[in-house]
């Protein structure tokens, strides 16, 4: 399994509330959409999706975490995807970070410190 990180300044104005709405839109009436959504296009699924909600002065950062055979391909692929429920992914996600994934993903964040047990 390949892991990739990456976070997300929300847009002035986007609330800790908006934010959660989105998450449990995502996982609560959308949920099979969703989970459909993260399988392999061509053998490159998502196995792990992780959001994390951190307050700064400059506001809401969201740190992502996925997990999967191929990360940054599957997220290529996304950004190509027309299927509704992507296209509603995407919309959200531009609209409350007004981050593209529409557009190919990179650079890819390096991974410099890595401490296992």
């Amino acid at each position: 399994m390949a892991a990739l990180a990456f976070t997300a300044l929300a847009l002035p104005g986007i609330t800790h509330d908006d934010l959660t709405r989105f998450a449990q839109e995502a996982t609560g009436q959308r949920r099979d959409t969703h989970i459909a959504s993260r399988q392999p296009f061509g053998g490159s699924g998502i196995t792990t999706e992780l959001a994390w909600l951190q307050p700064t002065p400059q506001g809401e950062v969201i740190i992502v975490y996925l997990e999967g055979d191929d990360p940054v391909r599957w997220l290529q692929q996304f950004a190509a995807s027309q299927d509704p429920h992507d296209v509603w992914f995407k919309q959200q996600c531009l609209a409350l970070f007004g981050v593209d994934l529409n557009q190919a993903f990179g650079p890819v964040p390096e991974l410099f410190f890595e401490w296992r047990r």
